[in-house]
């Protein structure tokens, strides 16, 4: 049955997690619904789209503003379940292997899409243009007048293998100049480390709870900093943080609003659920508040935010997938998000 032992370790561990996972899916209960408005969905706009591959879907966008709009990176993936949407597509999750590639997306004020274009990867000084690898879950962050872009890369689409890549964004040539990111006792698989930047200063969320923050330097990508702090939760996998982190930190009345999710098992299915908090506005970036689950509009199984973005006043435009298979961009006010924190 196991070719080795690292295959059978692999089985049970993930037998452990699922049961773990179902655990912590009761003790969640169910989640309530965060209400905002709906402003637009990205797939409509671009599935008929010749620089689109995959007739499948188009989710898990970063999005930061611009001068004229909005600039997005979403992943377009085989691996979906747009029929939980009533969506026909080419593929779904039985397909196999998973693959996805990566677009660039311009749009405008009105999260309306101007320009699409394939967006290239060139990672430690080549171009990474594999056919079976996984491109996924694209973060976005200003710092130094340039935009700052980590993705997941899944080669052959093994996640067991997932690193991230960190890098800047070329609008202009629609390429993201990107680099690994290793540290001495980290082990593979690694995923979601969030950019985000203070000032002068470029920071990688790497973790929640802990709340680990490296302070990075820009050139080198070389971890300069580590900043560990620590909260009170119910909720703790495994293999590390129960919580994983969803969309990069952005400021917000002398401290820093970020968001992240949990998967838990609920009737055997994975479900998604998203946890807004608050942290310090300094190193080592505390959190202070944090946000019981809720759900984003609807109540939809899988729910995965990739960005928040100020919209001006007290609101946030928040970028989230929806089934693996569609984009929703949504407005919601700091009250409704405030409203779901407990002080920790």
């Amino acid at each position: 049955m196991f070719s080795t032992f690292r295959d059978k370790l692999r089985f049970w561990r993930n037998e452990f997690d699922g049961h773990y996972s179902t655990v912590q899916g009761r003790v969640q209960g169910t989640p309530s619904v965060l209400r905002g408005e709906l402003l637009g969905r990205l797939r409509s706009q671009l599935i008929a789209a010749p620089e689109v591959n995959y007739r499948a879907g188009i989710s898990n966008a970063g999005l930061v503003k611009t001068s004229d709009g909005y600039l997005a990176v979403a992943k377009n993936n085989t691996y979906c379940f747009c029929q939980e949407l009533g969506v026909e597509s080419d593929f779904g999750p039985n397909d196999k292997p998973p693959r996805a590639r990566l677009l660039l997306v311009e749009l405008d004020e009105a999260l309306r899409v101007t320009r699409i274009r394939r967006l290239v990867l060139e990672i430690d000084g080549r171009e990474s243009d594999s056919e079976a690898d996984l491109r996924e879950d694209a973060r976005l962050s200003v710092f130094g007048g340039e935009i700052w872009c980590s993705v997941n890369l899944v080669p052959q689409g093994n996640q067991w293998q997932a690193e991230p890549v960190l890098g800047r964004l070329d609008r202009g040539s629609a390429r993201l100049v990107a680099k690994t990111m290793r540290r001495p006792g980290l082990r593979a698989p690694q995923k979601n480390w969030i950019p985000f930047a203070v000032g002068d200063a470029l920071y990688v969320e790497y973790s929640i709870n802990p709340h680990v923050v490296w302070r990075i330097e820009p050139s080198s990508l070389a971890v300069r900093e580590e900043h560990v702090s620590r909260f009170m939760s119910g909720y703790f996998g495994p293999r590390g943080p129960f919580y994983r982190g969803s969309a990069p930190l952005v400021p917000y009345d002398g401290a820093f609003l970020g968001a992240a999710h949990s998967m838990v098992k609920v009737n055997g299915k994975r479900d998604y659920r998203t946890h807004f908090f608050l942290t310090d506005a300094s190193p080592p970036f505390k959190i202070r508040w944090f946000g019981r689950p809720v759900k984003l509009l609807e109540p939809a199984r899988i729910q995965y935010v990739s960005a928040i973005v100020p919209s001006g006043g007290d609101d946030f435009v928040v970028s989230y997938g929806l089934a693996d298979c569609d984009n929703l961009f949504a407005r919601f006010s700091i009250a409704s998000i405030r409203a779901t924190l407990r002080r920790v």
